[in-house]
């Protein structure tokens, strides 16, 4: 007797910041279209490094990497083909597409992509605000209430681990200054500017 498959479990495993992966794209939207709900997907980000300097330990930097880049053009995504002001590790952006997996799963794949295409393709002349020294500035610029751990990430240095117990006390102090306000959720806050 013949067996029919009504579906096919695809795993795909990539990085967001592979300019292979990325260039495997038009393979991959081809295959989601011939097929459709035939495949069911599932999306695993590996994280090729944690660090850049691992990228540089390897003898890499951000000119050999543009240059590199070139080498994907035939496959026909676009990618910025400009040296960049740093290496970039991509764990983090793994971390974000698997919590927007948790959160939102209908929006993994838009995610991934999102990131995916900035990665390759963002403007190196884009201005970077510097860290925020102070919570309450960054309370300032945001017009929900934050959790710790946002302030934390937005306060930490460029691809730094944020110091959570770190800002946590300055919200802390900021809240008896009477600049802030806690609002306590679980076993942590949402914060936002007094008054």
């Amino acid at each position: 007797m013949l067996r029919v498959l009504t579906a096919i479990d695809v795993t795909h495993f990539t990085d967001p910041g592979c300019p292979r992966a990325y260039s495997a794209s038009p393979a991959l939207s081809t295959l989601r279209w011939r097929y459709g709900d035939q495949l069911r997907w599932t999306l695993v980000t590996i994280g090729l490094a944690e660090d850049p300097a691992l990228y540089e330990q390897r003898g890499y930097t951000p000119l050999r990497s543009a240059i590199g880049y070139m080498s994907f053009r035939r496959f026909g995504m676009p990618l910025q083909v400009m040296a960049k002001a740093g290496l970039a590790a991509t764990s983090s952006a793994c971390r974000a597409i698997v919590a927007t997996r948790l959160a939102a799963p209908q929006l993994e794949l838009a995610a991934f992509r999102a990131l995916q295409f900035a990665h390759a393709n963002l403007d190196p002349t884009l201005e970077r605000r510097p860290p925020a020294e102070d919570p309450v500035v960054v309370l300032a610029a945001f017009e929900h209430p934050l959790a710790t751990a946002e302030i934390a990430a937005i306060m930490a240095e460029h691809l730094a681990e944020p110091r959570r117990a770190h800002t946590e006390r300055a919200l802390l102090q900021a809240v008896a200054d009477g600049r802030a306000v806690q609002h306590p959720v679980g076993d942590d806050a949402l914060w936002s500017l007094a008054g």
